[in-house]
């Protein structure tokens, strides 16, 4: 991650190891460089989020299991995609817990461990505390059979990391479109590692469905989000739980955000061996669409300009970078959750003075990322 910042992958493998041409001309634009838990187990009630119903008069409603609301809401905001609605009290029914009950795991979205100790700044940013980050996803190509003891050997994993993503659900990733251009062979040998653990101990999982949003063009950028669905659900917990959405259409302009990846600390720098975090500030989309209008071919590449899909965010020497693409941007809520509002895009170069980082904006795709996740 540019930490002066790139947030580019961990991808130390260089091209001489990779197993054919399709591989070696896929990571080329990305630059060089198993879990065995159990099905999650669907929490019921004993964990309350609150949540707003949307309509003529919005209302304050519980983030509720679907199967429990006798009439679910389209809008959910802290509540998790595909297993839980917001549901006014009236209309939830009522829970029998058990006397005794198993360990139920939290529903909440957005809700890191606490760092215990004050983390040392590096390059222009920190490294993440463990446990901050239980969303964060590395997307990469498993070896091939053949390779698999020497590039494990070779890269520190039986990976290649190209990647970045965001836990949304038990079952589904949000990441940058453009890091699915993949063959078929690739898409087949897709995983995905989720959380801030060691590489060694989180959880890898295949994925089973790509979801390119349907708007997605390759040169301009626009639309530039999908959603993979996991081979099968991941338990969670305090290392491993989603963050939130925003509500459709919300602003975050003025405000602080966070990005993090295992990148290089700079354009040419050296990739780092640990999670990184940078602080940004989401920049105002006029002055930063102004700025992208004085470099040469701006409606070529952006098409009617960034249309309100595109968000801007930048600190000083700090920045995302190539392979760090479909990371998160997060802002923390006052009642400290993590909302994702941004997947890493693209820019001109990295943490270029003037020019921010180029992020879809999630909450002008909540509608959609909902419906598939």
């Amino acid at each position: 991650m540019l930490l002066v910042a790139s947030l580019m992958l961990l991808c130390r493998v260089t091209a001489g190891y990779l197993t054919n041409k399709d591989d070696a001309e896929f990571f080329s634009e990305f630059g060089p460089s198993d879990s065995t838990s159990s099905d999650y187990l669907e929490p019921e009630a004993a964990f309350e989020s609150f949540c707003v119903v949307s309509g003529p008069r919005p209302a304050l409603g519980v983030c509720t299991p679907l199967r429990r609301c006798r009439r679910p809401q389209a809008t959910q905001h802290y509540c998790l995609p595909g297993t839980e609605t917001c549901c006014l009290a009236a209309d939830a029914s009522p829970v029998d817990l058990p006397s005794a009950p198993a360990k139920v795991l939290s529903a909440e979205c957005g809700r890191p461990e606490t760092p215990l100790l004050p983390i040392p700044r590096i390059a222009g940013g920190h490294l993440a505390a463990g446990g901050e980050w239980p969303w964060i996803v590395q997307l990469g190509l498993r070896h091939q059979p053949r390779w698999q003891s020497l590039r494990q050997r070779s890269s520190g994993g039986e990976a290649q990391w190209f990647c970045g993503g965001a836990l949304i659900s038990p079952r589904a990733v949000l990441t940058a479109a453009h890091c699915m251009k993949l063959t078929t062979e690739q898409r087949r040998r897709l995983v995905v590692r989720i959380g801030d653990e060691e590489r060694d101990l989180a959880p890898l999982r295949e994925v089973a469905e790509i979801i390119v949003h349907p708007g997605y063009r390759t040169f301009t950028k626009h639309a530039d989000l999908a959603v993979l669905k996991l081979s099968r659900p991941l338990q969670l917990g305090h290392r491993v739980s989603p963050v939130c959405l925003p509500t459709a259409n919300a602003s975050f302009v003025g405000l602080r955000a966070t990005v993090a990846g295992w990148g290089r600390q700079g354009f040419d720098g050296v990739p780092s061996e640990d999670l990184l975090e940078a602080e940004v500030t989401i920049e105002d989309p006029a002055a930063c669409e102004a700025a992208y209008r004085s470099v040469g071919d701006f409606e070529e590449l952006f098409p009617g300009g960034f249309g309100g899909t595109k968000l801007c965010a930048a600190g000083p020497g700090r920045d995302a970078c190539r392979g760090d693409s479909g990371g998160p941007l997060v802002v923390t809520q006052p009642d400290d959750r993590r909302v994702l509002v941004g997947i890493v895009s693209t820019g001109y170069k990295c943490a270029t003075r003037g020019f921010p980082g180029i992020y879809t904006r999630v909450a002008s795709y909540v509608d959609w990322i909902l419906s598939n996740a």
